[in-house]
C-alpha cells in the first residue's frame, strides 16, 4: 500500500525546483525479507532517485534481524539518512497492524533540506543545560532547525528532561515524534540510525531548510468529576488528593460516573490528567497531560500512575472515550487544513498511543483511516507508541503525551524558500 504526493517550491532563478516528494508503505508478514522487498518496491522513486530520508518503524518480532533489515533497506533504497525505532504496531495509508510482525516506512525527497540525525543518551542530557556545550558536543549547528522528529526509548531515557533540554537549546522549534514500543509489554525497545541499532537512548532528526512540521495533538480522554490538588505523593504513587486517600477518591468518582459501587480498582478506562496550566480557573479537554493509572497501592490507599507526580499539582480523573477521540481527531484535521490555507502537507508521521487502536475503538485502522479520509492523497506512516511528543498549552511547549493521536505534518515552507532567493 503506497501513496505519493508532490509539492513545488521556487528556485532563485524562478524555475520550478525538484518537488518535495514523499512515499509511504506498510506490510505485515512473518518474513522480514519479504517485508523489505515489498516496501522497497512501493517506495521506489519513478526516476530511480534515492530518498534523502527514510523513516522506519519495525515490529519487535524481528528484533534479532534489525541490523540486517536496515542494511537491506539501505541497499534497496540507497536512502541518504535512516532513522526509526521498534514498535508494537505499525501503520501507513489507512492500515494499522498491531502486535504482529510488520514494517512501515516513509521515504522523503527534500530538495534544499539538510537532515542531521543526532544520537541521544541519558547521560548527555545534562549538556543541554548549556546550549553552547550541547551544540559543540552533538556536532550540530547552533542555528535552530526548522523542525525536529524525535524518537526515544521509554525505559532508559528521561523523556521529560529530553524535551525540556531540546526546548532550551532550540526554543520555538516544533517537535513531533514518539516513544518506541514493543509487543507483549516488553520493557525493551530499540532505536535506529542508518544501519545501527541501539537498545537505549534516542535519535533527534534535525531538519534545516525549506520545510516545516505542523504538529497536531488529538486527545482520547474526557475529564470527569472535579479538579483536585495532589497533597501527598511518593515517587510514582499518588497517596493523597485534596487530603483524601487517592484510591478512595478515584473509586468514589468512578461510582458517581458509572453508578456501580466498587471497592476494587477500576482498570482499563480510567486515566489521570495533570493540568498544563495549574492557574486556570476552569479546565477542559486538552488542558491536561494524560497519564495511565497503572495500578493501586491498597495498603496506603494510593494509585500508581505514569510519570512522577508531586504535591501541589492539579489533577482530574479522565475516561477513555472512543466517540470523543474520533470527534477530536476529526476536528484537529479539519482545523489544520484551514490553517494551511489549502496547501496540502507533503507527508505526515502519525504517532498513536498503544492504548488506542482496536482495543479502544472496537475496529482496526481507526486513526489512520480518519487521517487518510481528511488528508486524501497524503503519504502517512507511523507507529503505536509508549507516549507521544507534541505541543501543549498556550505556549505550545513540547510535551510527552499519553493516549493521543499525534501527527507531524511535513509542509513545504515557501517563506523559507523565498527568503533564500
Amino acid at each position: 500500500m503506497q501513496h505519493d504526493a508532490r509539492d513545488h517550491s521556487s528556485t532563485p532563478s524562478g524555475d520550478t525546483a525538484s518537488p518535495l516528494l514523499a512515499r509511504s508503505a506498510v506490510v505485515a508478514t512473518p518474513d522480514w525479507r519479504l517485508a523489505v522487498d515489498l516496501v522497497a518496491d512501493e517506495l521506489a522513486h519513478p526516476d530511480g532517485v534515492p530518498p534523502d530520508i527514510l523513516v522506519v518503524f519495525a515490529n519487535d518480532a524481528w528484533q534479532s534481524h534489525y541490523g540486517a533489515l536496515l542494511r537491506d533497506l539501505r541497499a534497496r533504497t540507497n536512502a541518504g539518512t535512516i532513522v526509526g525505532c521498534s514498535a508494537s504496531g505499525v501503520l501507513a495509508n489507512e492500515h494499522e497492524f498491531e502486535d504482529v510482525p510488520g514494517l512501515s516506512c516513509l521515504a522523503l525527497w527534500l530538495p534544499g533540506v539538510t537532515a542531521t540525525p543526532v544520537r541521544l543518551h541519558q547521560e548527555s542530557l545534562e549538556l543541554m543545560a548549556d546550549p553552547a556545550a550541547w551544540h559543540d558536543t552533538a556536532g550540530v549547528s547552533s542555528s535552530p532547525p526548522a523542525a525536529i522528529v524525535l524518537l526515544a526509548d521509554p525505559f532508559r531515557m528521561d523523556a521529560n528532561a529530553l524535551l525540556s533540554g531540546l526546548h532550551g537549546c532550540y526554543p520555538g522549534v516544533p517537535i513531533a515524534g514518539g516513544m518506541a514500543s514493543a509487543s507483549e509489554h516488553r520493557r525493551q525497545t530499540w532505536v535506529f540510525i542508518d544501519e545501527h541499532v541501539y537498545d537505549e537512548g534516542g535519535v533527534a532528526l534535525m531538519l534545516h531548510g525549506p520545510v516545516r512540521i505542523v504538529p497536531l495533538v488529538s486527545h482520547g480522554a474526557e475529564p470527569v468529576g472535579e479538579s483536585w490538588t495532589v497533597t501527598r505523593a511518593d515517587r510514582n504513587v499518588i497517596l493523597e488528593i485534596a487530603n483524601r486517600p487517592a484510591l478512595d477518591l478515584l473509586l468514589d468518582t468512578a461510582h458517581a460516573v458509572q453508578g456501580e459501587a466498587t471497592r476494587e480498582f477500576p482498570f482499563r478506562e480510567w486515566l489521570i490528567g495533570f493540568a498544563v496550566n495549574e492557574y486556570q480557573e476552569r479546565f477542559d479537554r486538552g488542558d491536561f497531560i494524560v497519564r495511565g493509572i497503572l495500578g493501586s497501592d491498597p495498603e496506603r490507599r494510593g494509585i500508581v500512575v505514569g510519570g512522577m507526580p508531586r504535591a501541589g499539582q492539579t489533577v482530574q480523573f479522565q475516561l477513555r472515550d472512543p466517540t470523543l477521540a474520533d470527534v477530536d481527531l476529526r476536528q484537529h484535521l479539519v482545523d489544520a487544513r484551514a490553517r494551511l490555507s489549502g496547501a496540502a502537507p507533503a507527508a505526515a508521521l502519525l504517532f498513536t498511543c498503544n492504548g488506542r487502536g482496536e482495543d479502544m475503538f472496537g475496529c482496526p485502522h481507526h486513526d489512520s483511516e480518519l487521517v487518510g479520509a481528511l488528508l486524501p492523497g497524503v503519504p502517512v506512516a507511523g507507529m503505536f507508541c509508549n507516549g507521544e511528543f507534541g505541543p501543549a498549552g498556550p505556549k505550545h511547549t513540547p510535551t510527552l503525551h499519553g493516549f493521543t493521536a499525534t501527527l507531524g505534518l511535513l509542509v513545504p515552507d515557501s517563506d523559507t524558500a523565498n527568503s533564500q532567493e
